[in-house]
């Protein structure tokens, strides 16, 4: 028998959607290591039909594979650490950072534009969170990493909004506030825009696996 194909694969995320595993790329990682299980036993000489193989091993390791449903969600997070990382020290994270940094220093010399970005970040993690709703309805999938994201986005939101209000309130622990007031926002924003970059990665990525099934 032959390495497993594209019904094999499809045959084994059908059986793994109909057990509850409702996120797609939670799936697709157990699909991965199913398949590579009985790709395993082929190799080792088990001549058997892919269907008998697949049934034993399901078998034998249902309940463990779904019981470790943490470990998968674990993976997907340090995966989605180790991408916003290289994102945000990544030529166009950087750029952000000081494009950031420019306009709204540039904006705050004619106006409180601090006053006006502080309120921002919350919008538009409200907006997101809607528009990806929208996108899980209209295409029936959805995604552990990018619906674990908006945790990141509040996350950094309150942490940076913390940080602004500590800058502003203590205004003798920093020198210079309203610099300081900038620069987190500039922060925030890239933490934000290297946040999307990664969420758009892991959509595509898994669009692209989901579609070869398909």
């Amino acid at each position: 028998m032959s390495i497993l194909n594209k019904e094999h694969i499809q045959f084994i995320d059908n059986y793994l959607d109909n057990s509850n595993i409702i996120f797609l790329d939670i799936r697709m990682e157990m699909v991965d290591h199913v398949a590579s299980a009985i790709e395993s036993e082929i190799k080792a000489g088990d001549t058997r039909d892919f269907y008998y193989i697949f049934k034993d091993y399901m078998v034998k390791n249902k309940t463990i594979l779904l019981a470790q449903n943490r470990k998968f969600t674990s993976a997907v997070d340090k995966a989605i650490g180790r991408k916003w990382i290289i994102n945000m020290f990544s030529k166009t994270g950087l750029l952000t950072l000081v494009l950031a940094f420019t306009i709204i220093f540039l904006l705050n010399t004619y106006f409180e534009f601090v006053n006006v970005i502080k309120h921002i970040p919350l919008f538009v993690f409200i907006a997101i969170v809607v528009l990806y709703f929208i996108y899980i309805k209209k295409k029936n999938r959805r995604y552990s990493a990018i619906e674990r994201i908006p945790f990141y986005f509040l996350a950094t939101y309150y942490i940076t909004d913390f940080l602004i209000k500590f800058g502003i309130r203590n205004s003798s622990f920093f020198n210079e506030s309203v610099v300081i007031t900038i620069l987190i926002s500039s922060l925030f924003i890239t933490l934000f825009v290297t946040l999307l970059f990664t969420a758009y990665a892991y959509k595509k990525e898994y669009d692209l696996k989901f579609n070869k099934l398909s």
